[in-house]
């Protein structure tokens, strides 16, 4: 099986070039022959690509997923990764009218817990969650040993607890 990347890709998407070199550009996505929408900095946008044809889409298809080790005449639907990460979906007929594509592009930075706070992506400090302990509180949470089995049994006896 080879290795593809996003460069690899290029000849047979005539028209995205300048969206694949784009490191902005984090998805491409040919929904249909001629629609096209790219995703940068969180902002979707249609991008002019004329010399996208059912027929040019569809050879696409075949090309980036052979390679990859896989067939989309025989499986209409294809999610796969490339050499660098990025993330390919193929979907074609029966399962849609006419092939489409997605690329997902992961960028090759970090973020910050406090960018990621500020995003809203992670609860802030002191709001439970994962720093908390598996129980959101810091507590006992997660898993226990043989002695909180014998409390739960004392206490379901009748006992007080």
């Amino acid at each position: 099986m080879e290795e593809l990347t996003i460069a690899d890709l290029k000849p047979f998407l005539p028209g995205l070039e300048a969206a694949l070199d784009d490191d902005e550009v984090s998805e491409v996505m040919v929904n249909a022959p001629g629609t096209v929408f790219v995703e940068r900095r969180g902002r979707m946008a249609a991008v002019d690509a004329p010399d996208l044809t059912a027929d040019a889409v569809s050879r696409a298809a075949v090309q980036i997923a052979r390679p990859l080790g896989k067939d989309p005449l025989a499986e209409p639907i294809i999610d796969a990764r490339l050499a660098d990460g990025s993330r390919v979906a193929i979907c074609g007929p029966p399962a849609a009218p006419t092939a489409a594509i997605t690329i997902r592009r992961f960028g090759g930075r970090a973020f910050t817990v406090d960018e990621l706070t500020a995003s809203g992506s992670l609860p802030a400090a002191g709001g439970g969650g994962a720093a908390g302990g598996a129980d959101g509180g810091g507590g006992r949470g997660g898993s226990r040993g043989a002695g909180s089995r014998r409390r739960r049994r004392r206490c379901t006896a009748g006992a007080t607890c």
